[in-house]
């Protein structure tokens, strides 16, 4: 089987759409399939990933459909996949457009599009909510896809809301990790500790993410503080860069120094992912919290805990489930959160417990190889119609 994947975003930068372009290639190509890239801009080594063949244009606009027509042509590819995200393929004409192309150009030729950071993009200043900006467009590119990959519920059911005569065209994939790491070091909470100035003694909670606030930080430095009045000594670290408000940083560094939680918290910035494999493998416990329980699948924050095998605390109406691969709290709630923390601080055979859920669920349904494998059954069943 011959799959084109198109993504501007190539090569990745850390947790981006490029990054889970890459991990699916990986893991696409392992499975046995011929894979070729179109990409915007920037060498890629193509043996590194895996790939084929690397096609380059300099940009999505009107002046690059004659070049991409034959690159398509000259590829004639089983599957063009799409990595799609507004912002992407902006300013251009060849984003939204190209299923359409596609299918005049190929008509043999099946088109999947996976749907990136549908709710807002939250990488790009302008690129808006997704039913507010030209849902005409939209509706036809996704009409003129035979697949539409998306990785959480919502977004299915916005995607539906705007356009339901593709909802039979669409599957829920789980976005991935975003990168992979390597598994925790023995020792290695007390090196961490030392290099951010934390105390190894204490409990140690971390997570991962750009900085947007849509993760409720207050809402962990609520159960801090609940955690250290209870005579609980915990201190926080926060791997991830920040996003477009710039402000939003600052604006919770005067926060924790205020509620005298400064220095229990830290904020380490992007890092890379040896690195961010120590910081978080470091952890006692992962966190997952935001501000709203619908936005748990839209983040490669939850499968880059998971994959690490350590018990991890989520912000969900999922709880209840005996098998659930971790211990859920609602959102806005200090007080549950840090029960929660407390809980499982007490109960080692729950963390253990959870941990081993964790490493499995990620195995199962969030690693690149479970990625793959749901993929390919998609590409299977379009070319089988």
């Amino acid at each position: 089987m011959k799959v084109l994947v198109v993504c501007p975003a190539f090569p990745p930068k850390v947790c981006g759409v490029g990054s889970y372009a890459a991990l699916l290639i990986n893991a696409l190509t392992a499975a046995g399939l011929e894979v070729s890239l179109l990409t915007e801009t920037g060498r890629v080594d193509a043996a590194r990933y895996g790939l084929s063949r690397v096609h380059i244009v300099s940009n999505w606009k009107i002046s690059q459909k004659t070049r991409i027509k034959k690159i398509l042509q000259s590829e004639n590819p089983d599957i063009v996949h799409i990595q799609y995200q507004q912002a992407l393929f902006h300013p251009g004409w060849l984003g939204l457009a190209l299923p359409g192309q596609i299918h005049r150009w190929l008509p043999k030729t099946r088109i999947v599009i996976t749907q990136h950071d549908l709710n807002y993009p939250y990488l790009f200043r302008g690129a808006g909510r997704l039913g507010l900006r030209k849902p005409a467009i939209l509706k036809k590119m996704w009409e003129y896809a035979d697949a539409i990959v998306i990785g959480y519920q919502s977004g299915a059911e916005e995607i539906t809301d705007i356009c339901p005569a593709v909802a039979g065209k669409i599957y829920k994939i789980p976005i991935g990790p975003g990168m992979e790491l390597d598994p925790p070091c023995q020792g290695g909470k007390e090196t961490v500790c030392k290099r951010y100035g934390l105390d190894p003694k204490n409990l140690l909670l971390a997570s991962f993410g750009f900085i947007y606030r849509d993760k409720d930080f207050p809402l962990v430095f609520k159960s801090l503080l609940e955690l250290k009045r209870a005579d609980i000594k915990v201190n926080y670290i926060h791997v991830g860069a920040e996003g477009d408000e710039k402000t939003y940083l600052s604006e919770l560094k005067k926060m924790a120094k205020k509620l005298d939680l400064d220095h229990e918290i830290v904020f380490t910035g992007e890092l890379g992912t040896e690195e961010t494999s120590r910081v978080l493998g470091a952890a006692d416990i992962g966190l997952a919290i935001f501000t709203r329980d619908r936005d748990l699948g839209r983040h490669s924050t939850l499968p880059l805990m998971l994959q690490l095998g350590k018990p991890l605390i989520v912000t969900t109406e999922q709880n209840g489930e005996e098998n659930m691969p971790w211990l859920a709290v609602p959102s806005g709630d200090g007080g549950e959160l840090a029960r929660a923390i407390k809980r499982l601080n007490e109960d080692q055979s729950l963390k253990d417990n959870l941990a081993a859920k964790a490493l499995e669920a990620y195995k199962k349904h969030y690693s690149p190889q479970a990625i793959g494998e749901k993929t390919v059954v998609v590409y299977r069943k379009l070319l089988a119609q």
